[in-house]
Order: structure tokens, then sequence, then C-alpha cells
């Protein structure tokens, strides 16, 4: 496809997904966030744009992985530019293009379509409530074990144990818990030896490992997982991911009894989704079960353990 037709078919696209997406006043429309990105609102659109990034867990991260994306943008431009020198780059086409993709990859902000939270609406989820350390403390150092010995496995669950990995990845960096960071890197290129076309990912958190090793703070590389969601978006299997994100956030919110985690749709989603699939009946009837406490909605302290017991037989099965 030549380049003008692109740009004509990204511009039609974007159209489209800014009328599709729009929301309740309280969230910014995708032309906002793009124009806010770029730094062309005024300064009292500005501010009430980001006053609703600091309460909006979903918004903020369209906002995080666009610029995770432009800035991979700028880099390829840079590169083309030293190459031909000359520019091909254009700022603002290239903001609103970046919204639009993680809008329609992710289905981020999509009204009328439930998305399951990802690891990092999770951690902010679980944050609100509980002490970062805390929930790091609550982290299995023996799930280091139960992922260690790793051959072949099916793509479905090694995308689930990458998202479990993933929500205390991103715990582990948010609560600067240097060790827990390690380990959990580790357990990720454990599982993505198994994952064929891996090896790219794997490298980048290789390298991420040794920047903590050489003493960069854990924290800054919190919540950079894009490429990994993409990889495993783009076969088709994300909601295995998120599965597993959630799995592991709900196990957490259990040990550290957050009620405010839990909500049922969530769970529904996830009953739906996997309905028909080829995962053990193990999972599913631990999924009712876990239902069962949501719908009498309690909280008793035997319903936190009811509920951890049975996120931890959905992890140990898969």
């Amino acid at each position: 496809m030549k380049k003008d037709e692109k740009d004509r078919v990204i511009g039609r696209a974007l159209t489209r997904a800014i009328k599709e997406t729009q929301k309740a006043e309280e969230c910014p429309s995708p032309e906002d966030l793009s124009a806010f990105i770029d730094g062309t609102l005024d300064e009292q659109e500005r501010d009430r744009v980001m006053g609703h990034l600091s309460r909006c867990d979903r918004c903020y991260e369209v906002f995080s992985m666009t610029h995770e994306m432009i800035k991979e943008e700028k880099q390829e431009a840079t590169r083309v530019m030293i190459k031909k020198k000359r520019w091909i780059y254009a700022p603002i086409a290239v903001a609103a293009a970046a919204v639009l993709v993680i809008l329609v990859k992710f289905g981020i902000q999509i009204p009328g379509e439930y998305t399951p939270p990802s690891s990092n609406q999770i951690i902010n989820r679980l944050a609100k409530n509980t002490d970062v350390k805390s929930l790091s403390n609550s982290i299995k150092e023996d799930q280091t074990t139960v992922f260690a010995f790793i051959s072949k496995i099916p793509l479905e669950k090694a995308s689930f144990r990458i998202g479990v990995c993933l929500t205390d990845l991103d715990i582990s960096l948010l609560a600067e818990d240097k060790p827990k960071s390690l380990a959990v890197i580790k357990r990720i290129n454990s599982t993505l030896q198994s994952v064929e076309g891996s090896a790219e990912l794997a490298s980048f958190y290789a390298d991420v490992s040794k920047k903590i090793e050489e003493g960069a703070p854990p924290k800054e590389f919190f919540g950079k997982n894009i490429k990994i969601e993409q990889f495993i978006e783009d076969r088709g299997i994300l909601s295995y991911l998120r599965f597993g994100e959630w799995t592991e956030g709900g196990r957490i919110a259990a040990v550290v009894k957050n009620r405010e985690f839990f909500d049922i749709k969530s769970n529904q989603y996830f009953i739906d989704k996997l309905e028909g699939t080829a995962l053990p009946q193990g999972v599913f009837k631990a999924l009712e079960e876990i239902k069962g406490v949501l719908v009498r909605n309690e909280f008793a302290d035997s319903d936190f353990k009811h509920l951890e017991r049975a996120f931890i037989n959905i992890v140990e099965i898969m």
C-alpha cells in the first residue's frame, strides 16, 4: 500500500474511531487526548485532561501507551532521517494515529464493549487501598518454582502464565523490590523459552534485568509491557494474557483483603470468553466459585480465604 493511500486509510479509521469512542463527558475524546499529547490544548483544557488522567485508569493507559508508541516512532524517524537526509515525520499525525492504534488494538474505552483490566489497571486499582510494599509481599515466592521447568506448552497457557508474571512484575517494580523484580523477569523469560518467535522479547527482559542489577531504579520500568502485549495480541490470544493478569490480581487482592478490586463483570467476562475452549474443567469450577462469592457480596474473612484458594487453583491448573 502506498504512503498516501495509507494516510487516507488512517484518516478514515481515525474519524470513525473518534465518532465511535465518545463516552460520557468525564472522559476526553480521542481527539482531545491527541491534542493533549501534542501540546495544542489551551491551559484550561489541559488542566481538565490532566485532572482526568489522574483519576481514570483506562484513559491514563491510553495516554501512557501512546507516549511509548510515539517514542518508538520518533526513534525510527530519526534513523530514516540520518539515512536519507530528510524528515518524513509528522508528530501530530503520529499522535492521532497512535491513539487510534491503542484504542483499536487493545479495546480500550470502546462504549458498550467490556474489556478486562490490564496489569497496569489492576495495579492502579489495588494500590488505591493497599500499600505497594504489602502488595509486593503478597507475591508467591514458590511461583518461581512452579514456572521454572517448562518445555513445550500450549501458547494459550504460556500467555496466561506471562499474564500472571506481568501483574507480579508491575507490583515489584512499583514497590522498588529489586530481588522480586529480577525473580519475576526470570520467570517471564523461562516461559518465553517455550514460545516460538519470542527471542526479541526475551532479549528485552534480559536487558531490563541487567539494568536493574547495575543499579537502575526498578520503578523506571513500570508499565512497559506494550511489546509483549502486542506480541501476544498478534497471535489472537490476548484474552489469555488478561486472564492471567486478572487471576494474579485477584489472588493478591484476596490476600490483602481488598474488596474494592472485585467486580463480577470481569469474572463473567472470562467465564463467557473461555467457554468452549479446551481448558481443564477445574478452571471453570474455580471461576464459578469466585462468582458465588461475588454474588453474595459479603466479604468476610472466610470469603477472602475462599477467593484466594480459587485463584490459586486456577494458577496451579494452568
